[in-house]
């Protein structure tokens, strides 16, 4: 912890703000898994209820989800109504 502090110059950095961070960053912006992230911190309980504690919550990552799956879905309702008119 001692170099952390060094490095970043923040002096308050303790082991759960580290271990908070780094879940944190590795599931919002590296979009890893719970499961990974989990086994990186060595977190042993099922359901991942003690990795989702260190987690903050981004609903980008669900607003993506979603987004997704519309997209997915206009596209196959755009071929449905494609080839219903060529047979039409």
């Amino acid at each position: 912890m001692e170099q952390l502090r060094t490095i970043t110059g923040i002096q308050g950095i303790t082991l759960y703000w580290a271990r908070h961070t780094f879940a944190t960053v590795a599931r919002n912006k590296c979009r890893m898994s719970k499961d990974d992230i989990a086994l990186a911190l060595n977190h042993v309980d099922s359901g991942n209820k003690i990795t989702d504690i260190y987690i903050e919550k981004d609903w980008k990552i669900i607003d993506d989800v979603q987004r997704k799956v519309i997209k997915k879905l206009k596209k196959a309702e755009q071929k449905i109504f494609k080839s219903k008119s060529n047979v039409e």
